[in-house]
């Protein structure tokens, strides 16, 4: 916990990250459980969050922003971020594809990702075939 002296300097933003934390957490259709999980975090400590209790610590807003897949500046602040250089996922089968991705273990990962390759480039082949069988 802060100490007392701190707190009015935090409360406006303890305030909001806690609502911000519990909006990214419902987007990402998780429990409160379900993220303590996936951050490494008790329930309980989840719950103090989003009702302002406890300040979380910054590496678990990254791990939230993560699991959740949502941009970090946007859980930590009220300012909306220039989105050059950031990936905006909206479409909701691309965010349960990415979230279930995020969950696997990081061999799965690799192993799934190298089946996604693989697949891609024996696309690639049949359309090429198609291409030239109707070229002759």
């Amino acid at each position: 916990m802060l100490p007392p002296a701190l707190l009015p300097a935090c409360k406006h933003w303890d305030v909001q990250i806690g609502d911000r934390i519990r909006q990214a957490r419902l987007k990402a259709e998780m429990t409160q459980r379900r993220l303590a999980d996936e951050i490494g975090v008790s329930h309980g400590t989840v719950a103090q969050w989003e009702s302002h209790r406890k300040v979380p610590k910054r590496e678990n807003v990254k791990k939230i922003a993560q699991v959740t897949l949502t941009d970090l500046t946007l859980l930590l602040t009220d300012i909306p971020r220039d989105s050059s250089g950031a990936l905006l996922v909206t479409d909701p089968r691309q965010q349960l594809l990415l979230r279930r991705f995020l969950r696997l273990p990081r061999s799965a990962q690799d192993n799934l990702l190298e089946l996604l390759r693989v697949t891609v480039n024996v696309g690639r082949e049949v359309d090429e075939m198609g291409h030239s069988s109707h070229s002759k």
